[in-house]
């Protein structure tokens, strides 16, 4: 990510993913994090994949690799 210090960008990464779920899945979406915040938000069409589209992550660290694992659908 660019112009994001290194020591934030993971926690950005993954808040962002959260706030991305959170506009997909909700009906009023709300979220409030360090990096980004928000409420009250129109947030139309929503995804025809519920309750969120597939994320694809890719990387060879090891929060990737947890951030990968935690988003992947039970089977």
């Amino acid at each position: 990510m660019s112009g994001v210090s290194f020591e934030d960008r993971v926690a950005r990464t993954d808040e962002y993913l959260e706030a991305m779920q959170a506009i997909w899945s909700q009906e009023k979406p709300a979220y409030h994090g360090r990096f980004v915040s928000f409420e009250e938000v129109q947030a139309h069409p929503r995804p025809l994949q519920q309750p969120t589209p597939r994320i694809i992550i890719g990387g060879s660290s090891a929060p990737v690799l947890r951030r990968t694992l935690k988003a992947a659908p039970a089977r």
